[in-house]
């Protein structure tokens, strides 16, 4: 399957951090992964470490030139999904994609997913998170819980008050 993963974030924090975990995990599951960021994503360089990257950079959720480049790197790059995290690279991703017949899952970060009602999917990162979503009317069967994942290493090691790392 060809992942089209897809965050405007300008920033470097959870989200993007949780971007890039998403990235390695659909990845080491044997999918093809093309990454789509803003030109000046601090995390840019860890992202073209792991797939290769496209960019657009949308200045909101109206940005018609965004939309329509963002069109075209979904008609280049054939993707099976689309996987968009946040509402404003959601709600692009979902007017980009209209009419191509390609699939959009919609993670949400937080509980400002009301411009997110159009993806065929939503995650949610906790099930107080799908219990609000359901509220607003999103179809239970379109919501599945995923809660944000750490890299294994990471999972196990905790840090010493000393600063060393323990196993």
């Amino acid at each position: 399957m060809h992942v089209l993963h897809a965050l405007f974030s300008p920033l470097r924090g959870g989200i993007e951090q949780a971007f890039l975990d998403v990235t390695q995990a659909i990845m080491s599951q044997g999918h093809r992964v093309t990454l789509l960021l803003r030109e000046d994503a601090p995390i840019a360089p860890q992202a073209q470490a792991l797939a290769p990257v496209e960019y657009c950079c949308p200045r909101g959720f109206y940005d018609f030139k965004a939309m329509w480049k963002a069109r075209r790197i979904i008609t280049r790059c054939k993707p099976d999904v689309i996987v968009a995290h946040a509402p404003r690279t959601c709600t692009v991703m979902q007017r980009a994609s209209t009419g191509l017949g390609v699939p959009l899952c919609a993670v949400a970060h937080g509980y400002a997913f009301s411009r997110m009602p159009r993806a065929d999917h939503m995650v949610a990162l906790t099930p107080h998170m799908q219990a609000a979503m359901e509220r607003e009317g999103f179809a239970p069967e379109r919501i599945s819980v995923i809660p944000n994942m750490l890299p294994e290493a990471a999972a196990f090691a905790t840090t010493r008050p000393s600063g060393g790392v323990v196993r």
